[in-house]
Parts: structure tokens; sequence; C-alpha cells
């Protein structure tokens, strides 16, 4: 697959294509990886989310399927670190190597390591300062 650019579509952009609209929300970046995402996996998403979807090339006009352009911004959204922090749930800790989301729990029994991977996640002070 051909890799896609998608700096076209800045806030400024996404802000005007939801111009005039009330989804009770302002996270339109969200709405719209949501929208690619539902219909790649092939349900149904609101009217005018996937109208704004289509006309920002997100989505196909033809049969609504997520286009490349559209599956590079949802990656795109849903990998910056802004989101992946407000994502993972208080008490969770992301290894930066494996990838996985471990509880701070089980962390705090591997004395700060990942429990999959065994990579050093923090500074168990408890833990340090009995040593």
């Amino acid at each position: 697959m051909a890799i896609v650019c998608d700096k076209h579509l800045t806030d400024e952009v996404v802000n005007q294509a939801f111009e005039g609209t009330n989804f009770g929300r302002t996270d339109f970046r969200t709405i719209l990886a949501e929208t690619v995402m539902k219909r790649a996996a092939g349900y149904h998403s609101g009217g005018t989310a996937t109208y704004i979807a289509t006309e920002l090339g997100l989505l196909s006009p033809k049969n609504q399927s997520a286009t490349k352009l559209g599956l590079t911004f949802a990656f795109h959204h849903y990998y910056k670190q802004s989101v992946r922090d407000a994502i993972n749930k208080a008490g969770a800790v992301a290894c930066q190597r494996c990838g996985m989301n471990q509880p701070e729990s089980d962390v705090a029994e591997q004395h700060g390591h990942c429990p999959e991977c065994g990579e050093f996640l923090w500074y168990d002070e408890e833990y340090n300062d009995e040593q």
C-alpha cells in the first residue's frame, strides 16, 4: 500500500467541515476517526459524520468504505501521544518496548519492570528505598 499524506487535514480544515453542526462535543478529529473505523469494520455511522468524512476523502463516495487516506488519518489520530494518554485508564502503565498496558499493581510487584518483557518502566521509591 502506498503511503498517503494527511497533513492537509489541519485542525482548521476539520473544524470548517464541521461548521454549523452540533454533535454535543467538539472533538471533531475523534468523530472522524471513529467514523472511519466504524465503516472499515462494516458498521454504520451517523449520516452527518459519514457525509463529512466522505467530503474530506476519508470514505469512498461509492460505497462509504474507508479510503487509504481515511485509515492513515485514523491511525495518526489514535497514535498521537496525547490521545494515547487520554485513552489509557488511570492506574495503567504503557510499556514503550512491547506496547502492552499493564496495571500499576502488576508493575509494582515486578519492582517497576514490565511483567511482559522486563523493560524498566518507573522508579518504585518504596522498593528502591528498602534495598
